[in-house]
């Protein structure tokens, strides 16, 4: 079994006592734990205590594993767990509290106070701004006419969620709706909008990024008009967790998705482009620039190709993030004297060159050995402009 760190269980077989822990590290490599418990020592020391494994994994997501189980128990002030603390530290990084799913079930079931409040008053709230694209016009434009039809009746609609005194008293920050409070701004018959205040008591225990995760959550609302959350807006989250430290390929990523709404092919779309995002900014040196050879070089790349042919040679450009072996072949069927070829290659991405010699060359090579009598070269074009400066910035990879 392939993992970094597991998540582990002691328990007092007299008492029932516990103590959870994680460890990176293999669970035969004589660790035991960290307790500094004298009880639990005691306990040890006269052979009460039987270990289980609970989880296997990467290090970070066995360190957010160990907080949820420490939390739901409150292990620090239980007396049934020999731990001191509800784990966390520096090591824990973009973690979500399990007890965010109690706030969002709160304010789903309208736990909370809702009231009745002028738009205008409303509309004048500051906005928790979680979206890639602000405002959906044509989402916007069905809400508008659903008021209309309804005479500006907007009672029956989904509240619009609010932070209450978040900037300070009377100062409230809209958490999500900001579709229903410009349609219902944009209605001329429509005066009110239902407004749900979370207490400060509520959420003050959570930070600006599980505020930003609850934000997402509440927008796929069941049969009332809501923008549910897109591909984009999923894509910005994940890279604001990995910027606090977390893995982009954590399984804590996955399972934050499939909560607000998305399937496990959805999820791991957005990981994979997310992961690319992070590549290509890594692989691009401050002030330098990706060379566009197919856009902005076109000529210069014509010229190179041209150079490599010949009476015995074919040439050709392609991009490694769509060059089909077959194709060359239908190109070298019309010069069937020639038997070289030249692959000119150009990489439209970094996150596209990493993936063209990690998996597609093996492949390519591998066939063309044992298939393919002509003999062919892949010849790359360089990649990084470090001094094309400011004047070009359009040509990096976003």
């Amino acid at each position: 079994m392939d993992y970094e760190a597991f998540v582990y269980l002691w328990t007092n077989t007299v008492n029932n006592k516990k103590y959870i822990g994680y460890h990176t590290g293999s669970e035969y490599d004589g660790y035991d734990t960290s307790a500094t418990s004298e009880e639990m020592n005691e306990a040890f020391a006269k052979g009460e205590l039987k270990r289980e494994i609970v989880a296997y994994g990467t290090t970070q997501d066995m360190i957010a594993l160990e907080r949820k189980m420490l939390l739901e128990v409150d292990a620090r002030n239980n007396s049934e767990y020999y731990n001191k603390s509800n784990g966390g530290g520096k090591d824990l990084k973009g973690f979500i509290k399990p007890s965010l799913d109690t706030l969002q079930e709160q304010i789903l079931n309208k736990s909370f106070n809702i009231q009745s409040i002028e738009k205008d008053s409303v509309a004048a709230y500051d906005k928790f701004q979680v979206r890639f694209n602000e405002i959906d016009s044509k989402h916007l434009k069905n809400i508008k006419e659903k008021i209309d039809d309804l005479n500006g009746d907007t009672s029956e609609f989904e509240p619009v969620n609010v932070l209450e005194d978040y900037n300070g008293k009377g100062l409230h920050l809209i958490l999500d709706g900001n579709h229903r409070i410009t349609a219902t701004m944009m209605s001329k018959r429509a005066k009110y909008i239902p407004v749900q205040y979370i207490p400060k008591s509520a959420y003050k225990v959570y930070t600006t990024l599980e505020l930003e995760a609850l934000a997402n959550r509440l927008n796929p609302l069941p049969d009332k008009p809501a923008l549910s959350v897109n591909k984009d807006d999923a894509i910005k989250f994940i890279l604001k967790r990995n910027e606090e430290g977390l893995e982009i390929n954590s399984e804590q990523n996955i399972q934050e998705l499939l909560s607000w709404g998305f399937t496990k092919k959805a999820a791991t779309g957005v990981i994979t482009t997310a992961q690319t995002q992070i590549e290509n900014s890594i692989a691009i040196p401050s002030g330098a620039v990706w060379i566009n050879w197919k856009d902005k070089r076109k000529k210069q790349l014509e010229s190179i190709v041209e150079q490599y042919r010949d009476k015995d040679t074919i040439a050709i450009h392609a991009s490694s993030g769509g060059f089909r072996l077959d194709r060359l072949l239908e190109t070298s069927a019309d010069f069937p004297k020639k038997m070289k070829a030249v692959v000119v290659m150009y990489h439209p991405t970094p996150a596209a060159e990493k993936k063209w010699f990690r998996e597609y060359l093996p492949k390519h090579e591998k066939t063309i050995k044992a298939r393919i009598s002509m003999r062919i070269n892949f010849i790359y074009l360089e990649t990084i402009d470090y001094n094309a400066g400011l004047q070009d910035s359009l040509n990096v990879v976003e």
